[in-house]
């Protein structure tokens, strides 16, 4: 499901000050004392701030992608993760990070940026405000080879192949020896899927041939705590941390920004423990004739000793007190304790039920793999992933114990967290698709070659 964008009428709260000196000149120039709205998904609010710092528009918006306003004055700029949102801005491969400048009038501009994922939109957004001139017309390139090592140009025109380095570029991972894997996760299921991954991607990664793949125990809580520093792995301090208990000379990240998922149970009972029996009845009143009455209503034993009186005769006074002496004194008072006794077994008896279950659930991911240098922190590639699971399973048969006859076993509530089932065959589906990806998308050393 897409993320919802959002529409917020007031300014962001952008420091006023004179353009930063790292700042390109083409974009201050451009945003100088101009209407600005900037459309971003929630959540990547950070863009427009970092795309605004160091400007000085005269007003700031964060805008809906459908807004009507969009491109009808002053500046739009549209900041586009495909991952979230599709069909904006201009077409291009899976992999590219596109920049396109046009300006339909002269005092209108349409700034759209349009990267794969989150991360490679950001390298886009830095990218634009480093440049000297705005690249009238499109310029794109593969979104990581920034991270390869190849720095973009600036472009003063429409970009021509010559120009644009080509998006089937192959990362060099010939220099690279030892590689350890290891699982980044933003939150609980987050992390949980992270493991997952590593744990299934390291054998994997292996049995390419291509690296001596180690494994290090406590390395994805020290990448957590990294990921919370500003630095990250860029600066020498936290990546000397790493580097240290890796022993390797990169390490493969699956970074999972995402996971979220529901497990419903449907339930089927069926109950095991026979019911309890009827509650026992108060025994009938003697009554002055020679023949029984059952009947306990006083009205209908009246109307029958009435009726019934000059056929069958009565019995003696003294008979009938007797047994109206013994009524009192012996059968109700059983009576009453034999219903507590019943009543006393429906509360406390216990009762058991087969329980039948089947496990219903839905999960979705997004995030990443990157190869990242031990030696200077640089991405040396990277495959973002997109992954939605839905399906059941049978949850299994249990024994359910209840208190109480009328007692029935609860039900399996809902959980806001994917069913161990699906983390499983997302795990499968990114695994195969990050492996594929590595094999078309970078170069590999070859260990046998290296070893000779």
């Amino acid at each position: 499901m897409r993320s919802p964008c959002f529409l917020v009428a007031v300014p962001i709260a952008l420091a006023l000050s004179a353009p930063a000196a790292h700042a390109g000149d083409a974009l201050a120039r451009l945003l100088d004392r101009a209407v600005v709205r900037v459309a971003v998904e929630r959540g990547d609010e950070r863009l427009a701030d970092l795309l605004l710092e160091g400007t000085r528009p005269r007003v700031q918006r964060l805008v809906n992608f459908t807004d009507p306003a969009i491109g009808a004055t002053g500046v739009a700029v549209l900041l586009v993760d495909r991952s979230r949102r599709r069909g904006v801005g201009p077409t291009c491969d899976d992999d590219d990070l596109v920049i396109d400048v046009r300006r339909p009038s002269s005092s209108v501009a349409v700034v759209t940026i349009s990267a794969p994922d989150s991360a490679s939109l950001r390298d886009g957004v830095e990218e634009l405000k480093g440049l000297r001139t705005l690249p009238y017309g499109r310029v794109h390139r593969p979104a990581l080879v920034r991270a390869n090592g190849l720095m973009p140009r600036s472009y003063s025109r429409p970009a021509t192949p010559d120009d644009v380095p080509s998006s089937r570029r192959r990362a060099d991972l010939t220099g690279v020896q030892r590689v350890a894997v290891s699982g980044l996760g933003r939150d609980a299921s987050a992390r949980k899927l992270a493991e997952s991954l590593a744990s299934e991607l390291a054998p994997e990664l292996r049995s390419l041939g291509a690296f001596d793949v180690l494994e290090r125990d406590g390395l994805s809580n020290l990448l957590a705590e990294v990921a919370l520093s500003q630095a990250g792995l860029t600066q020498s301090e936290p990546r000397g941390r790493v580097q240290k208990l890796a022993a390797a000379d990169a390490i493969l990240i699956v970074d999972v920004t995402s996971c979220t998922g529901r497990t419903d149970a449907v339930n089927r009972n069926e109950r095991v423990t026979q019911k309890l029996g009827n509650a026992p009845r108060r025994p009938v009143a003697p009554t002055r004739l020679r023949v029984p009455v059952p009947v306990s209503d006083p009205s209908a034993r009246a109307a029958l000793e009435a009726v019934l009186g000059d056929r069958v005769g009565y019995r003696s006074e003294e008979d009938y007190q007797d047994d109206l002496d013994r009524y009192q004194r012996r059968d109700v008072p059983r009576y009453r304790e034999d219903l507590r006794a019943w009543e006393r077994a429906r509360r406390e008896r216990t009762v058991q039920w087969r329980q039948e279950s089947t496990l219903r659930g839905e999960l979705t991911a997004r995030g990443s793999v990157r190869l990242v240098s031990m030696t200077d922190g640089r991405i040396l590639w990277e495959a973002p992933f997109s992954v939605s699971e839905r399906g059941e399973q049978e949850g299994g048969v249990r024994t359910v114990t209840v208190t109480g006859e009328d007692s029935v076993p609860e039900e399996r509530g809902a959980i806001d967290e994917p069913p161990p089932f699906l983390v499983g065959r997302a795990t499968g589906r990114v695994v195969s698709q990050a492996l594929a990806a590595l094999r078309r998308g970078a170069e590999l050393p070859d260990l046998e070659e290296r070893n000779r």
